[in-house]
């Protein structure tokens, strides 16, 4: 079986450790997040409506922004946070409650 470091590149590992995000938190974007294909290259994005429940909002929520990109082979590109998903604050203020 493959280890992470395997599955990753030098670039995602540097950007990981700069973004303080871990082999985990990756691991529940792609689980979790919508993919989307654009450039040859696949975007795992965390909304937090893709966080259904309650107890996964508690656990995840601070994930929410974050975007994992892979190759076609599942091979972590580069991971990133962004804020660009504003419309979700709705969403977030009715798990929070």
């Amino acid at each position: 079986m493959d280890t992470y470091e395997e599955l990753t590149t030098e670039h995602a590992l540097k950007r990981m450790k700069q973004r303080n995000i871990d082999a985990k938190d990756t691991h529940i974007v792609i689980m979790f997040g919508l993919e989307k294909r654009q450039g040859g290259a696949n975007y795992h994005t965390l909304r937090a409506k893709d966080l259904i429940t309650k107890d996964n909002f508690i656990k995840y929520g601070h994930l929410v922004g974050t975007v994992v990109i892979t190759n076609d082979y599942g091979r972590v590109i580069t991971v990133y946070r962004t804020n660009k998903i504003k419309k979700n604050f709705k969403h977030i203020n009715k798990l929070a409650a």
